[in-house]
């Protein structure tokens, strides 16, 4: 079975959900497509196998972890991770007798518990955001980043409470966030400014230079890193401290377009978004932040990958906003015809490699061992 098939199916399955909650009028039915969307994401994600490459560290940190080690993040010279993270391995395994998947399936649940409030509050249609969260790297998310993932789950909790103006709940969830991953740093200035719909020609502004930016490869972190006093070869620098990818993104891509489209109808919309969303501006400085880091860091592997991800809940949201900006129902049909083949395009593209074959434990799943003698078999390491 190719690699992608059962992302291809999930994707489907979602899109069949989310047609039938904008059709259906009964709000209990509704209810009940978005509890179906849950289940199938507990039933595909919680009790997947060991499914892409980060648990190559996680399965032997999790095995040798001890209560003495939970606060090792703070002991110089060793190498341990975040406490909130290793607080909850450790009760994880503890609960389970050492199951390495209990952990997966206790993470799993909470993000999605978080993605769907997040989706409940912001579209109504969990079946719809849960499709494009998949298509948009979110089987990555899932699986690949467990301390990201809960990060930024707990950073969808607190966007309320800065749509409110409520910093100490806010706040105490943001220093919740950073127990689990270091990048929740990011989120704590956002209350200063985060709830302010932008300025359409700002917007525009920074939308070009950020274009002409990634379409001429000017490179904003050689620039900086110049500017904090590293001279001499910046690239070089740029290279060892940010991971420069080996392979350019190709410009004017598929992928290159679909920022571009997107981007422009935020910028052709943005009165009716402001309006749909009463004046918050959270979803659409979710886009704006997350094609930025798209266009300025698309050379750089880790900056593009881990800071795109901190903002990839307005990308979830803004296709969604988008079918509802569109005046005339012909245009929304097509709208959302589009984003359902874009979406299984991306799914089919993106998925479709060795460490994505997917096994579920309560079908059979191979041991640690197994699958990572699979996994260098087809990486050849």
């Amino acid at each position: 079975m190719p690699y992608p098939t059962p992302y291809i199916l999930l994707v489907m399955l979602y899109g069949a959900l989310g047609y039938l909650h904008y059709r259906l009028e009964d709000e209990q039915l509704k209810d009940y497509c978005n509890a179906a969307a849950a289940a199938a994401f507990v039933l595909f994600f919680g009790f997947r196998g060991f499914l892409l490459t980060d648990w190559i560290l996680y399965y032997p940190y999790y095995m040798g972890l001890e209560w003495a080690d939970v606060t090792d993040f703070f002991t110089p010279g060793k190498q341990g991770l975040e406490p909130g993270f290793a607080l909850l391995a450790m009760v994880c395994k503890t609960l389970s007798f050492s199951s390495y998947h209990f952990l997966e399936f206790v993470i799993t649940g909470f993000v999605l518990t978080c993605l769907y409030r997040f989706f409940r509050r912001y579209t109504g249609n969990v079946a719809l955001g849960l499709m494009i969260f998949i298509a948009f790297n979110g089987v990555g998310v899932t699986c690949n980043l467990l301390r990201n993932s809960i990060a930024i789950g707990i950073f969808l909790l607190a966007i309320p409470f800065m749509e409110q103006r409520r910093p100490l709940p806010y706040y105490l969830l943001c220093l919740l966030a950073l127990s689990f991953h270091i990048s929740a740093l990011v989120y704590l200035p956002l209350y200063l400014f985060f709830h302010r719909f932008p300025s359409r020609w700002v917007y525009l502004a920074v939308f070009v230079v950020a274009n002409v930016a990634f379409v001429t490869r000017f490179s904003i972190v050689e620039q900086l890193l110049e500017l904090m006093g590293l001279s001499g070869d910046a690239a070089i620098k740029a290279d060892a401290y940010t991971g420069k990818m080996t392979t350019a993104v190709a410009v004017f891509s598929l992928g290159y377009m679909e920022r571009l489209l997107t981007g422009t109808l935020v910028i052709v919309y943005h009165d009716k978004l402001k309006a749909l969303h009463n004046g918050s501006g959270v979803i659409v400085n979710g886009v704006f932040m997350y094609l930025i880091m798209f266009f300025f860091f698309s050379q750089y592997d880790v900056l593009a990958q881990r800071f795109t991800f901190l903002f990839g809940f307005g990308y979830w949201v803004i296709w969604i906003d988008l079918m509802r900006c569109f005046y005339y129902a012909n245009n929304r049909r097509l709208l959302a015809g589009l984003v359902m083949a874009y979406c299984l395009l991306r799914t089919w593209t993106i998925y479709n490699a060795p460490d994505f074959m997917y096994e579920n434990v309560l079908t059979g799943a191979r041991s640690y061992n197994e699958r990572i003698y699979f996994h260098r078999r087809n990486s050849h390491e």
